[in-house]
């Protein structure tokens, strides 16, 4: 069975009875809701107004909350899709953030945030994933002041198979065979009531209408039997904190599947899960994914441990390199700085001989702020001396450096 029909796929099952203005007139009246694919977010917002004062003149304010929102992947309908419907709209695409109708929820939805039906002041926004969407809720309706809308093209129009099939000629016997099944079968959700009256083949209405009846339990035994099985599953189901539980239509019917409950005309062309098995295989790989965080958090224990002792050391054998300590050796960091610039940085060309890079970057650099005496650049110029320019002398330096990891050598035995 077709899940989606296209426009063009519409009218050629109709055999060519249905023109695009009978399609619009459908929609128009609610029969048809021509629908898009659409996977984001879905946005519940409330809007109250009110009035601070009784004076009906006065200005009435505004406000609005998010109720609750959701990872969403389906189909949606939203009014203006109708002006997309002629062919000549086929290249077109426009906006769309408001939605009015859900056709099909393809990803389970998470029951304990979501709320359905809609209340009257309540409606639904379409917001494009983003990364930090699950911090997003308090930042919802900031981003709608300056949100422009999901794109969409006309091309991608379609009509839910639901609301296709009875349209269509060759269904209309099989329409007519299915009249006596109940209204509610075709339910989008399902209450606790309405799930047991589903197994115990009865009318919500006349439940509703009996529940006070102090002989409830006698006369509808099959209800109660019904009610206490779909509310066993309630309780150790997701749905537990949810203050109004609703089932899904598509998860109920595969829940009671499972369960060997096949009821004609609701899930009876439901095929039955083993879902053990795949629980199983689920908390194994939950198990596996602890022991890995379990392994990360040890190492990023150890890495905090190895910056700390790095950092503790670097404090304890570092020379004062700030301005603010007492101890700062201006001087060494200047020769620092100088050294750097010709003999890292590369600063000038490889033919200038050492006093003449000392000399130019004396010259180039601001040292205006430095009482920079010709007795201090000489005594930098000798400090940033290289020590293949020192005298054959300063050799003893890489034997000392060699031997005793330092560059004095070691004292004489007994000397002070």
């Amino acid at each position: 069975m077709k899940s989606v029909y296209s426009l063009e796929e519409v009218i050629a099952a109709s055999q060519n009875s249905l023109s695009i203005n009978d399609i619009k007139h459908y929609c128009r009246i609610g029969k048809l809701n021509p629908c898009i694919y659409f996977e984001g977010n879905l946005v519940c917002i409330r809007e109250d107004r009110y009035q601070e004062t009784p004076c009906k003149t006065d200005p009435v304010a505004h406000v609005e909350e998010v109720k609750w929102s959701t990872i969403f992947e389906g189909y949606i309908h939203f009014s203006q899709l109708i002006d997309y419907l002629d062919p000549k709209h086929a290249l077109d695409s426009g906006i769309f953030y408001n939605v009015d109708k859900i056709l099909e929820f393809i990803t389970p939805l998470n029951t304990d945030t979501l709320k359905v039906p809609l209340a009257k002041n309540e409606y639904l926004k379409a917001f494009p994933r983003k990364i930090d969407d699950d911090i997003k809720n308090i930042r919802w309706l900031l981003e709608a002041t300056d949100f422009e809308g999901n794109t969409f093209y006309s091309r991608d129009i379609v009509f839910h198979h639901s609301e296709v099939e009875f349209l269509l000629p060759h269904s209309q016997k099989a329409f007519q065979v299915k009249i006596d099944t109940p209204l509610f079968y075709k339910n989008e959700f399902f209450t606790l009531i309405e799930a047991a009256c589903l197994i115990a083949n009865i009318n919500p209405v006349d439940i509703n209408n009996a529940w006070d009846d102090a002989n409830f339990s006698a006369k509808y035994p099959k209800f109660v039997e019904a009610h206490n099985f779909v509310l066993s599953i309630y309780h150790t189901s997701n749905l537990k904190r949810s203050e109004s539980p609703l089932f899904l239509a598509s998860e109920l019917k595969q829940l009671l599947a499972n369960k060997g409950i096949l009821i004609s005309g609701f899930n009876d062309n439901i095929e039955q899960m083993n879902l053990e098995t795949e629980l199983f295989e689920l908390r194994r790989e939950k198990i596996k994914l602890m022991e890995e965080k379990q392994k990360l958090e040890s190492k990023v224990h150890d890495l905090e441990n190895i910056k700390i002792n790095l950092e503790a050391a670097l404090k304890e054998n570092c020379l004062p390199f700030s301005g603010d300590d007492p101890n700062f050796p201006i001087e060494l960091s200047l020769a620092i700085f100088i050294w750097t610039e010709i003999y890292i940085n590369k600063r000038f060309p490889q033919k200038y001989s050492h006093e003449q890079s000392v000399s130019e970057l004396f010259t180039t650099m601001d040292f205006a702020d430095i009482p920079l005496t010709e007795k201090l650049k000489d005594r930098l110029k000798t400090v940033t001396t290289p020590l293949r320019l020192k005298p054959k002398e300063w050799n003893t330096f890489k034997e000392n450096l060699k031997n005793h990891g330092y560059a004095l050598s070691k004292l004489p035995e007994g000397t002070p």
